[in-house]
């Protein structure tokens, strides 16, 4: 795992200067709190990015539409537990997501992962600490700030893409 506060920023952005074409998938679960947080993302993402995919808990759901568009990297968003304080983000590695123990759906991201990689697509997943996974349509105060200050990174980062197909005409 690699925290966006130190090498995680730098590797997020090789990630994004390296793509032709990125898609994002932003998981997650409105009626859980904090799970919510990469909605929450991916909403404020899509403002400026066209290539935003928000799924509620089932990446597997847009695998044909990933496909489809040929994305050579797709960044995944979601909520994980790392045991990071809450609203902490971190780059996680596919190794750490054996057994699908860290994310919160059905089909483990691990597989999606995985799947991806044999299509020779690259996927960086990026988590975020949720504080209150309880039910509810809130992110707590510290989420919601981890969420903001990780927006600016990710927009940021976006300006490193070598293909201005990805980003929106202005």
């Amino acid at each position: 795992m690699y925290r966006l506060e130190g090498k995680g920023k730098i590797k997020l952005q090789k990630f994004l200067s390296d793509a032709t074409k990125l898609g994002i998938v932003a998981v997650g679960n409105s009626l859980r709190n904090d799970d919510g947080v990469a909605l929450f993302l991916g909403k404020s993402l899509k403002k400026n990015f066209e290539h935003v995919y928000i799924t509620e808990q089932a990446p597997e759901n847009f695998i044909y539409k990933l496909l489809s568009e040929e994305y050579t990297h797709i960044l995944i968003v979601d909520a994980a537990e790392m045991n990071l304080s809450p609203g902490r983000s971190a780059l996680i590695q596919k190794e750490e997501l054996v057994g699908g123990k860290i994310m919160t759906h059905s089909i483990p991201i691990s597989f999606f992962n995985h799947l991806m990689e044999r299509l020779e697509v690259s996927v960086l997943i990026l988590g975020i600490q949720p504080k209150d996974r309880s039910f509810g349509q809130k992110l707590t105060p510290e989420v919601k700030k981890g969420a903001e200050k990780l927006l600016e990174i990710i927009l940021h980062s976006l300006s490193f893409l070598k293909d201005s197909e990805n980003k929106e005409d202005s």
